[in-house]
């Protein structure tokens, strides 16, 4: 609406707005699960660690995927998926090889560092297969009734 522009400058979503305190909104989906989990905390909701090292941690991996994962994913994404589904033509096959290449280096430093793991579409799934706990990762993510309803539409694009 022409409204969300005031709400969210950049007039994306998420946005809450607290109906407890008129006029408060934020957005961003890290700023607003803080918020959450600030507010309701005293209710015992934990988002982000429940101790300093914990939160630490977190901090650490939310930072590593906002600032190394997502660039060359959200590329992938764009160049083969995206682009296409929109009339924008093929892949641009140099940008995708260099994001390939910079997402295979993300991964293997999820590989090496958790037990969990991540990623299969856009043609990546070469890069996912061959890191177990990366793609065990994924699947638990991917298989939450949240994640499958959110992202349905997006499934339905890609398996076109």
């Amino acid at each position: 609406s022409a409204e969300h522009p005031k709400i969210q400058p950049f007039g994306k979503v998420p946005v809450l707005e607290d109906s407890e305190h008129p006029g408060f909104t934020t957005f961003e989906a890290r700023a607003i699960a803080r918020y959450v989990e600030n507010k309701f905390k005293c209710q015992g909701v934990v988002l982000f660690g429940s101790s300093p090292t914990e939160s630490a941690l977190l901090d650490t991996w939310l930072s590593v995927e906002q600032s190394n994962f997502d660039p060359p994913a959200s590329t992938i994404a764009h160049k083969t998926i995206l682009k296409a589904a929109f009339g924008g033509g093929g892949p641009d096959a140099d940008i995708v090889a260099k994001a390939r290449e910079s997402f295979a280096k993300v991964l293997e430093v999820y590989e090496q560092r958790t037990s969990l793991g991540l990623f299969e579409q856009a043609g990546a799934k070469d890069l996912v297969d061959t890191r177990p706990h990366v793609k065990a990762w994924f699947d638990k993510i991917t298989s939450r009734p949240t994640w499958v309803k959110i992202n349905a539409p997006w499934v339905k694009l890609i398996s076109q």
